[in-house]
């Protein structure tokens, strides 16, 4: 089983322009509303790759149905607690003659601490009916109202059951969470080198600290954009070549990066492997031109 655990998840809509020009009126010539967050994009490709895939949130009343709607084309079972916040909308707005990207983010309401609690119970649950050869993904970001501790919390929860964690957070939740449970980080350099604060610093001192979590429980996975990926197995360094493509839609990369990875760790696939086929399917996600997100958005125009 893979379990996505997300706190911020979102309604999305996904503009496509012929010339996109901004301080101007600008009319799309297609739009898609699907629904997104970093949890749900991963969930969503690792449907396409193991099941069963749980992927557990917080919705707002406005967005109930669509996600139930979601979770049955994406082939993922839906647990949630629901949230009087609403759940927020964002926004992806793409040029096609230069294939450019531009996302307009609304950040998540604060969570009522009821609502926290609620969803801390149903990740306890869940955690007691997953077995051992699960994976668990933690990504996005966490709203105000939640408590900081509050993934790490989570983490240590799965990891008292001996179930191994994808980390795709940064800053000092992914810094608590390292404590709570072991696994794979997933991060990318920028995020990487503002967490670790290695900004400036050479490749060897990012290599020493790659290594440094191997020893604390964690093989890292750092993506560059165009540049190899980083890898860290315990065994040595690797550099994970990047297929250049022409981009068209970043949105959503680096989440089904994760999702594939958790799903192949589940299927008991060698770590390089599914480094490498991860790797691939984020790739393709970002160069199909009709690939929006991965769960399949339903065009409303």
């Amino acid at each position: 089983m893979v379990v996505t655990v997300g706190l911020s998840p979102a309604l999305q809509r996904v503009y496509r322009f012929d010339g996109l020009v901004l301080g101007n009126v600008n009319r799309s010539t297609d739009v898609l509303e699907t629904v997104g967050g970093k949890s749900m994009n991963a969930a969503a490709a690792a449907a396409r790759f193991h099941h069963p895939v749980v992927a557990l949130s917080v919705l707002g009343h406005n967005s109930e149905e669509k996600f139930i709607a979601f979770g049955k084309r994406a082939g993922v079972e839906l647990r949630y607690v629901l949230s009087p916040v609403p759940t927020r909308q964002c926004c992806t707005l793409i040029d096609v003659p230069t294939a450019s990207c531009t996302e307009l983010v609304e950040e998540s309401g604060a969570i009522p601490g009821h609502v926290a609690d609620s969803f801390a119970k149903l990740a306890e649950s869940v955690s007691l009916e997953v077995g051992s050869d699960s994976v668990v993904v933690f990504s996005g970001s966490v709203p105000s109202g939640v408590p900081a501790s509050f993934v790490s919390f989570l983490v240590a929860l799965f990891a008292s059951r001996g179930i191994p964690v994808v980390l795709d957070v940064q800053g000092r939740i992914l810094l608590d969470s390292i404590r709570a449970g072991k696994g794979v980080i997933k991060i990318n350099e920028n995020e990487f080198l503002g967490t670790f604060h290695l900004a400036g610093c050479s490749t060897d001192a990012v290599e020493a600290r790659m290594e440094d979590l191997f020893a604390s429980g964690y093989r890292t996975v750092v993506t560059r954009g165009s540049r190899p990926t980083l890898v860290y197995d315990g065994y040595s360094m690797r550099e994970i070549p990047v297929r250049a493509i022409k981009s068209m839609n970043t949105t959503g990369c680096g989440d089904v990066f994760s999702g594939v990875l958790a799903a192949l760790i589940a299927e008991k696939r060698p770590f390089l492997e599914a480094v490498c086929i991860a790797q691939e399917e984020a790739t393709r996600k970002a160069e199909e031109r009709d690939a929006f997100f991965c769960n399949a958005p339903e065009a409303i125009r």
